[in-house]
């Protein structure tokens, strides 16, 4: 799954758990079109990054346990052909008719 793909995914995620209209995990994992261990592996990963998610059989809902939400960002920014170098991970996206294309 690509990079984009995925962010997109936690965030829906995080929306549809926001609202509190998730529904038990199966039926959350039928609205996501995604398995229910798949499920349950992303909820793991949000738990991970600090996100409160907590599950209200009651209710049947996944929630916060108190309000907050999950923001990515991505940033473009060119990079000085003598920084390279000093980069440790990730790569560059450079336009066609760039001066810095390789």
């Amino acid at each position: 799954m690509s990079g984009l793909k995925y962010i997109s995914r936690l965030e829906r995620i995080d929306q549809f758990i926001r609202q509190e209209r998730t529904g038990n995990a199966p039926a959350f994992a039928c609205r996501l079109e995604i398995s229910v261990r798949q499920l349950y592996n992303l909820i793991d990963e949000l738990k991970d990054l600090g996100l409160p998610v907590e599950y209200c059989r009651t209710r049947q809902t996944y929630y916060y346990r108190y309000h907050c939400r999950i923001v990515f960002e991505v940033r473009v920014e060119e990079i000085n052909p003598l920084d390279y170098n000093s980069i440790q991970g990730g790569f560059a996206l450079l336009r066609k008719n760039s001066p810095y294309a390789v």
